[in-house]
């Protein structure tokens, strides 16, 4: 059965062939004369197919290696001799040349590079796929293959073509999916020679699936297109794709001011696109929509709480925090019990400075600890200008 460490195996093969080829050009790049633009674009349109074409073959005799290592890993085979594939087409390289030299005359001349670099990526793949594509097209045994993204997300056009899963037979039968690939796509063409084999680590068809029919469903109609479908996809689950459509961020703050909507939400989307798939949702989860206030208010005798160090309490931001059950996943950080509700750690607060109070930590600092109901906490301080507020208090199990 092939594996997430055989397709890891084989795209780190190909990484490499990209980033050499990608070191070649950037010295090439680096002795060109960009004060002439014309000059420079003719000399890119005759080094770059060259460079393309040689690192080109390496990438598909690294492909056609890994194809015959997986195939003699399979018992009972008929015997097959499979041929590395092509290169991209040296006229299809120019035009993307050109184009790319259009920056030449513009303000920032290195965006010519940086295209070239994308799509070097994409052209290395392109010799790694094709002979893949040809080793399984002649291959008497007719193995089955599936697309398979890599990394933690793909973007919306790929997740729809991956979620077929191991149902394509010939590249000719999968049309899209065999063939249409972005610059920096992680999608791999795998094969796999076990019919009872369904399942990968980190590749599940089967949502994919289901992310595909629910905005299928969602654009309604009797024939959507897969573009209109794709759009969707974007729009209705955002954190799943690298490509996702987000709406507007919000406008309005706390009751206190302190904590932006917008702030608050981009965090919620950052980390929502860092949720592992498929993670348990008791574990790891995504602050609500709306930001928290504080429940009940706060009393004015103690260090003012506001909503901004409560968010940070509760969910997290990019600083730290997030202490409330489910939300620790983000910095690691520790978590007050399972059964704790915002209400709970707010009582829970109070109840330790009225028991405990501020104690003096350094200039203008200060902190209280002690347990309450079971969990010891520690809460810091901060004073300014003769004004004492809480800075921000955590669940201490190492002492509990």
């Amino acid at each position: 059965m092939t594996t997430v460490r055989d397709v890891q195996r084989l795209r780190r093969s190909t990484d490499k062939v990209y980033l050499l080829a990608r070191r070649d050009l950037a010295r090439f790049w680096s002795r060109l004369d960009l004060s002439q633009p014309e000059l420079v674009r003719n000399a890119l349109v005759t080094y770059v197919p060259t460079l393309v074409n040689m690192y080109g073959d390496i990438a598909g005799t690294a492909a056609l290696e890994w194809y015959e290592d997986l195939r003699e890993q399979v018992a009972g085979l008929p015997r097959y001799a499979p041929t590395i594939g092509e290169n991209i087409p040296r006229e299809a390289i120019e035009h993307t040349v050109k184009w790319a030299a259009g920056h030449l005359w513009g303000d920032n001349p290195d965006d010519t590079l940086r295209v070239l670099n994308g799509s070097m990526d994409r052209w290395m793949k392109y010799s790694q796929r094709d002979t893949i594509r040809r080793c399984i097209a002649g291959d008497p045994s007719k193995p089955r293959w599936a697309r398979v993204p890599q990394g933690a997300k793909t973007c919306a056009w790929c997740t729809m073509l991956a979620s077929r899963g191991w149902v394509y037979t010939s590249p000719q039968k999968a049309g899209d999916a065999s063939h249409r690939f972005h610059d920096h796509c992680d999608c791999e063409i795998v094969p796999e020679w076990d019919r009872k084999a369904t399942h990968m680590s980190g590749y599940d068809p089967d949502r994919y699936y289901a992310l595909y029919t629910e905005a299928q469903e969602a654009v309604g109609g009797v024939n959507p297109s897969v573009n209109e479908i794709v759009k969707k996809m974007r729009e209705l689950h955002p954190e799943e794709y690298k490509d996702g459509k987000w709406p507007p961020l919000p406008k309005g703050a706390s009751k206190d001011g302190t904590l932006q909507a917008n702030v608050y939400e981009k965090w919620r989307r950052d980390i929502a696109v860092l949720l592992p798939p498929g993670a348990d949702p008791v574990r790891f989860k995504i602050p609500p929509e709306q930001f928290p206030e504080i429940p009940g208010g706060w009393p004015s005798d103690l260090p003012q709480l506001r909503a901004i160090e409560w968010n940070h309490v509760l969910y997290g931001d990019k600083r730290g925090g997030g202490h409330l059950a489910g939300y620790g996943w983000t910095h690691n950080g520790k978590e007050f019990p399972a059964d704790w509700t915002p209400q709970d750690i707010r009582d829970a607060a109070e109840q330790l400075l009225r028991e405990h109070p501020i104690t003096p930590r350094g200039k203008n600092r200060g902190h209280s600890e002690g347990t309450v109901n079971g969990v010891k906490m520690t809460i810091y301080t901060s004073t300014k200008r003769g004004h004492t507020r809480i800075a921000g208090f955590y669940p201490d199990w190492d002492e509990a």
